[in-house]
């Protein structure tokens, strides 16, 4: 009787041990295939490149400062020439938008999210065949917790409000996604019934499924608006490519957009658009705009600007990073860069433009000095970790990396955009959502930027440059940005914890 127990015993223990064996070969197949996956066709996306007229590429921005009185500042652009082109919208609008808040605070400069949504809602009522297609993040319910009042106007209204299904990203947070797709993704997330929950964040009740789901640490990060329009006759496709969400929370934050106003009738950047915006819809799930793509296509005449004419291409997540690298690595001795960054923290960008400067690539860079993110304060990380990596480590006496920080007041310089000024005349710029970072750059988030191919001197070329130079030289004497040596230096425990957290993925950024 004895030694049956004896044997009963050794056998739940030898099942015990199959049990962890199997969960570990699950958990490192896991991690091994959603790190290093292909995504569907369509997204890691690089586009055609089109021709476009000068004219009908425009930047924009938001900015806010303080002048010369040490008065707060803000000039908004972007979301204005969004609302104008929604109330021309004909045929249909789309949009992909990461943030989309709410905050009833006095405080908020300006409540973008309600704009867009009652700009959105009016244009349908005025126009009941207008299809509007809206894509975004489960970040804005905090993953089926909290209901979004945004949402429910829309839905009220006919407006179906549709969620990207992340889990098709590869895993930017592996060894707890490894676990996480074993253990709790079959699960879902909540359908807003988390009232009996005792977990409480931002005095909501959250279930523990939307927590599980949030530390994966990826996100639909897109900011991407097409609208098809009639203007003076002709149809039209009004392309936007911005770092800026319709957000209450960062209506003070600094941003830049392009826009770019094409031919409906003609292939170019915004059916490119539509077709990685086709696939994420349809992994996702949801269903999709009823457009046709028409069939002629621009013919090109070559990659460098006539007088009048320019260059735009559609890049998105991992292909922004491969597209970027390559022009640095092409910067030449007397070239430059200037870049203006929300966040820089991958190191094969870093080291491409450490590689670029020691070749005698003249290179500039303003980035937010990491006082927060998400309203959480970080104390300088990454940005001033990043920073001292690009000043310590460049080697070209001439013309070393130079950097200055942004001078926010609880806002974020949330602007992303880099500029490549060529010895032949070409201005090469990219403007979207991406941030410099192993997240936004390597398939774990869903991103979107446009390239711009232009001359120098080229209207819009001249107001982009024009844009990064009255910030780096504090034009007119306003309190733009402040230099490198302003910043305290950042200590060993705050470096080692940035490396650690980039490399591991283990933060929101």
């Amino acid at each position: 009787m004895k030694q049956k127990r004896e044997k009963q015993k050794f056998s739940k223990k030898k099942m015990f041990v199959y049990l962890l064996l199997v969960i570990l070969i699950l958990y490192i197949t896991n991690i091994l295939y959603h790190t290093t996956k292909t995504l569907p066709e369509g997204l890691s996306y690089r586009g055609s490149v089109y021709e476009v007229n000068e004219s009908d590429v425009n930047f924009v921005y938001d900015l806010t400062y303080s002048n010369t009185d040490g008065k707060l500042i803000t000039n908004h652009q972007i979301y204005d020439d969004v609302f104008k082109n929604i109330n021309e919208a004909e045929n249909f609008v789309l949009l992909d938008i990461f943030l989309i808040d709410r905050n009833y605070d006095k405080k908020v400069y300006r409540h973008l999210s309600k704009e867009l949504v009652d700009s959105l809602i009016s244009r349908k009522k005025e126009n009941q065949k207008l299809q509007i297609f809206f894509m975004t993040d489960k970040y804005n319910d905090f993953y089926g917790s909290v209901k979004n009042k945004n949402f429910e106007e829309l839905n009220e209204n006919g407006i179906d409000v549709n969620f990207g299904d992340n889990r098709i990203l590869r895993d930017s947070n592996p060894f707890y996604s490894g676990m996480w797709r074993i253990f709790f993704s079959w699960s879902g997330l909540p359908n807003h019934d988390c009232e009996n929950s005792l977990i409480k964040y931002n005095g909501n009740k959250i279930c523990f499924r939307s927590i599980a789901n949030a530390v994966n640490f990826k996100a639909n990060h897109r900011k991407l608006i097409v609208i098809n329009k009639i203007e003076n006759g002709k149809r039209k496709a009004v392309s936007v490519f911005t770092s800026s969400n319709p957000s209450d929370y960062g209506s003070r934050h600094s941003n830049v957009g392009l826009i770019v106003d094409e031919d409906a009738f003609t292939k170019g950047l915004w059916t490119d658009i539509l077709f990685s915006e086709k696939t994420f819809a349809e992994k996702s799930g949801e269903k999709y705009l009823d457009v046709e793509i028409p069939n002629k296509r621009k013919d090109l005449v070559g990659v460098r600007p006539q007088d009048g004419k320019a260059y735009v291409q559609f890049l998105s997540e991992k292909k922004i990073k491969d597209d970027l690298i390559n022009e640095i690595n092409f910067l030449d001795d007397g070239e430059e860069m200037e870049i203006a960054q929300f966040l820089l923290t991958d190191r094969d960008v870093i080291n491409s433009l450490l590689s670029a400067s020691d070749r005698g690539a003249k290179i500039k860079i303003i980035l937010d000095p990491s006082k927060q993110l998400f309203g959480k304060a970080t104390g300088g990380i990454p940005n001033l970790a990043a920073a001292s990596d690009l000043i310590e480590k460049s080697k070209n006496d001439k013309f070393p990396i130079e950097v200055k920080f942004y001078n926010t007041h609880e806002e974020e310089f949330h602007t992303k955009i880099m500029i490549i000024k060529k010895k032949d005349g070409r201005l090469i710029v990219y403007i979207g959502s991406a941030n410099l970072t192993k997240r936004n750059l390597n398939d774990l988030n869903m991103e979107a930027d446009v390239k711009l191919i232009t001359r120098n001197n080229s209207e819009v070329g001249l107001e982009i440059t024009d844009y990064f130079e009255k910030l780096w030289g504090n034009e007119d004497g306003n309190n733009y940005t402040e230099g490198y040596e302003s910043k305290p230096k950042i200590s060993s425990y705050k470096y080692l914890k940035y490396r650690v957290q980039e490399a591991s993925g283990f933060c929101a950024w």
